[in-house]
Formats: structure tokens, C-alpha cells, sequence
């Protein structure tokens, strides 16, 4: 076996370069599933931010929380 891989390293070159670019081809393959998926989370985030990114909204939840704890707390107490 050593006489072989001594007498026909170009196999083993070629072995080893072809192992290398298809673990390179899988590595950006990943990378870019990866970058597609958090340019989805980002797009996902900035719509959220946007839906809600008014005054008047923030507001009234803020208002309609207020007005329910204080109901609360006003019969809780009687």
C-alpha cells in the first residue's frame, strides 16, 4: 500500500483538493442559508416595528392597560 500511495501521490493530491472544495461548497451553502434566514428575521422585526411604530397605538394600550389595573385594584380592595 505505501508503494502505491508513494508511486501515485497525484491521487492523493487530487483526493485531498476535491475533499477541500466540496467542504468549501457545503461551508458557503450554509453560510448563505444562514444569511437568508436572519435577512427573514430582520425583515420580520421591521415589520413588526413598523405595524406598531405609531403614537396613537402605543398610547392607547398604554391607556388601556392603565384603565384595567386601575379597575383592578378599585375591586380588589372594596
Amino acid at each position: 500500500m505505501e508503494n502505491y500511495i508513494a508511486q501515485h501521490g497525484w491521487l492523493f493530491y487530487f483526493f485531498a483538493v476535491f475533499l477541500a472544495s466540496v467542504v468549501a461548497w457545503l461551508v458557503k451553502r450554509v453560510a448563505d442559508r444562514a444569511m437568508d434566514a436572519f435577512d427573514k428575521v430582520g425583515a420580520s422585526v421591521s415589520d413588526l416595528y413598523n405595524k406598531y411604530n405609531d403614537h396613537e397605538h402605543r398610547l392607547s394600550s398604554i391607556e388601556g392597560e392603565h384603565r384595567i389595573f386601575t379597575q383592578v385594584k378599585k375591586g380588589h380592595g372594596e
